[in-house]
């Protein structure tokens, strides 16, 4: 018996003194914007939601399923959006629609295809 408590203190000290995962940069300002604007929880989860709606973002489906899981859990509209928002802003800017500066010039129109009706 002395053997066994021995093993599952060893066990047990080696779980302890584990190394923790390293937060990248990108991770610890995602987590400080969200906990200044008082969003709490796992952040191991608020940074999978994060990669999530960049890896679906383009694929309406996909982005809807996790919008709806993330309200589904308890998530608000708002809080769905901002956590999202601010995921994308920290993970894949590139995705994100450009806004032009104020006083730019507004962006030239899209051309229509040959093919499509005139309106």
């Amino acid at each position: 018996m002395t053997t066994m408590r021995a093993l599952i203190f060893a066990v047990a000290a080696l779980v302890a003194l584990a190394p923790v995962a390293n937060a990248t940069p990108e991770d610890d300002q995602y987590l400080a914007i969200l906990k200044a604007r008082n969003f709490g929880g796992d952040p191991d989860k608020l940074i999978g939601y994060a990669h999530d709606a960049c890896d679906n973002y383009g694929t309406p489906e996909l982005f809807v399923a996790q919008v709806d899981h993330m309200q589904a859990i308890g998530y608000t509209e708002t809080q769905t959006k901002i956590i999202i928002g601010l995921g994308m802003q920290a993970y894949c800017p590139d995705k994100l629609p450009k806004v032009p500066a104020p006083g730019a010039p507004a962006p030239a129109p899209l051309p229509v295809p040959a093919s499509a009706p005139a309106a």
